[in-house]
């Protein structure tokens, strides 16, 4: 008598792995050094106020007219010069005026206030699987840097971005 073998089980799609945390890219349009140097990003969520009915019994509720995106955050390991870390500083300080308005004359190298931003979740193999595309991405906040003598490991930084809406979009591959 043969062994059974695995292949002969429903066990569902043997090609549907685990989705991992730890497999994905952040572009912006115009920030380069942050590209590659992502060390966590969340995939926003999405809220709806939807318009209530009430009825003699309960409220009914309605389609909302307009949606409310979280904001995105991203962590990334600040590099040993700094740079990636002052690009969003600079490109922060360029969209204000915390200064003088001389502060805005920066805002050419950052191609101005819009930008575009593109998350790409990859799968278990490293390819490209989804990808989000994030529409009037701009900077909302930047942590402070905490530098200590008594630890010699990394610094990491977080930024918040607001943007318009996101699209999702299905890689082909």
């Amino acid at each position: 008598m043969s062994e059974p073998s695995i292949l002969r089980f429903e066990n569902g799609d043997l090609d549907n792995n685990q989705t991992q945390t730890n497999r994905f890219e952040f572009v912006f349009s115009n920030l380069p050094n942050v590209t590659y140097t992502l060390y966590e990003v969340n995939l926003p969520g999405i809220s709806l106020m939807n318009p209530e009915s009430p009825t003699l019994f309960n409220r009914v509720y309605f389609g909302a007219d307009s949606a409310s995106f979280d904001p995105m955050t991203v962590s990334f390991l600040v590099q040993e010069d700094f740079s990636n870390y002052f690009e969003l500083h600079d490109w922060m300080r360029a969209i204000s005026f915390p200064d003088s308005f001389e502060d805005r004359s920066g805002l050419q190298k950052f191609k101005g206030d819009n930008s575009s931003g593109f998350l790409t979740i990859n799968n278990s193999n490293n390819l490209p699987l989804y990808r989000f595309h994030f529409e009037n991405i701009i900077p909302n906040s930047l942590s402070s840097l905490m530098l200590t003598a008594a630890d010699a490991g990394e610094i990491f930084a977080t930024a918040t971005f607001n943007y318009t809406i996101y699209h999702r979009e299905k890689v082909p591959y």
